[in-house]
Formats: structure tokens, sequence, C-alpha cells
């Protein structure tokens, strides 16, 4: 099982109440499709109390410019918790994500009388890639690298469900030159089809 850490900071401004801020969220992927993200829990006025309500979402899409517009097409996530009190540690586990993609996720919160925060800043969770063959949750050229040694000195063996990208079912000496070509001629990223 490959874990990879991300932190992400989220900042939340409120024009109405509640005012605080959504300070400092993180992204830990479990397994290949389920994620933990969490935050610190704004209050309801002025920082203090508890807010009512969460609404988080999230898409592959980048959000240009256009913020409002975005949050209207992104997925709502449900359910999400209730707000704790504020400064205390909130947590949303995420599940049927691709590891492979990247998603964009932002928040805002309401307090009891559905007055409702701008949206957050967006976080954004870089997806793994397949040709992360050597587990550090990097696509690099220290990759090509452990790839060439697996072949060619017997070193380790690329991390599960990494290092095919040519469908074949085995990684072989073609995905390594796929992998070399992507580095050292300007080739495709590799990616994986199962």
């Amino acid at each position: 099982m490959m874990i990879l850490i991300v932190r992400l900071s989220l900042i939340l401004l409120f024009v109405l109440s509640p005012r605080a801020c959504l300070r400092a969220a993180g992204l830990v992927w479990q397994n290949d499709s389920t994620a933990v993200l969490f935050w610190t829990a704004p209050g309801d006025d002025h920082r203090l109390g508890r807010a009512a309500y969460y609404d988080m979402r999230f898409t592959p899409e980048s959000v240009g410019t256009d913020t409002a517009g975005w949050w209207l097409r992104a997925d709502i996530i449900t359910p999400t918790p209730r707000p704790s009190l504020a400064g205390a540690a909130d947590s949303l586990i995420i599940s049927g994500l691709s590891p492979n993609i990247t998603y964009y996720f932002a928040l805002k919160t309401a307090d009891e009388v559905w007055n409702w925060s701008p949206v957050s800043n967006i976080a954004v969770v870089y997806g793994l890639s397949c040709a992360d063959v050597n587990g550090d949750g990097r696509l690099d050229l220290i990759d090509a690298v452990y790839m060439t040694d697996y072949f060619f000195n017997g070193g380790s063996a690329p991390v599960e469900n990494t290092g095919d990208f040519d469908a074949s079912g085995t990684v072989d000496f073609i995905d390594m030159v796929i992998l070399s070509r992507y580095f050292y001629d300007g080739g495709q990223q590799p990616s994986c089809i199962h």
C-alpha cells in the first residue's frame, strides 16, 4: 500500500457571519481510490462557537478565472461532517477517486441562518502517476533511473500497478523505453491503461 501525504493550505474569508478561516488542509491517499481531507473548523461569529453547515465540492476541472462558475459545475460531496467547534480539526473521507487524476477541492461554510462564506481558495490534489515506478509520490528522472536499474542491474521491481505503459500485462523493456523517451526525448507522459 502506497501512502502519499500532500500538505495543502485553504484560506476561507467570510464577508458575513461566520467569520473564520479554513486554515490548513491536507490529503492522505489511503489506497488507490480513497483519501482523507482535513482542515481546521471555522467558528460561527468572529472565530467563536460552531458554524452550522459545510458545502464541499470537487472536480478534475481546473478553476481558471471563473470561480463562481467552477463552483456551480463542481460535484457536491455528501455527506459532509457537522462543523466542529472553532479551531478543532475536521476531516472527510472521500472515496471513488482515481489516483491518476488531479482533483480540485473547495469549501464553503454557513451559519445557522444560512449566511454563506465565499468559496475558499482551491486545494489542488495531484494524482499519483502510474509512471511513479519507485513509489516516492513524484514522476521524475529518478523513475527512469529506477526502471533502467531494474532491467540492467537487477534492481528493485517497479511498485505494484505501475510501469505497464504499453498495456501488455507485464512491465518490460518497451515500458522502460517509453519512460526514458518521456524524460530524454520529450515523449508523451506515460499512462497506464488497465
